[in-house]
């Protein structure tokens, strides 16, 4: 969080605000870790890159939605709050 307040609205501030940016600059050093030519590294980068989105988007569907609030008739009128 304070790198993010460091980095502020600038450029390198809204690249980090993206997981599918941020998985781009993690995914970079990973992959010149693992590769050895340039077309390993490049091909490593995206490919880990892309396999964090997909996970990133199976962990959305995943989680459950968000409980609907409806307002029934004992909530309407109870005679506890003034209008």
């Amino acid at each position: 969080m304070k790198l993010r307040q460091r980095l502020g609205n600038r450029m390198l501030g809204r690249l980090i605000d993206c997981p599918k940016c941020l998985s781009l600059w993690v995914a970079g050093p990973f992959a010149c870790w693992l590769g050895s030519a340039w077309q390993e590294h490049l091909v490593l980068w995206l490919g880990i890159s892309g396999a964090v989105v997909v996970l990133h988007k199976f962990d959305a569907w995943l989680k459950p939605p968000p409980a609907a609030f409806v307002e029934g008739p004992m909530e309407q009128n109870d005679g506890m709050l003034r209008r």
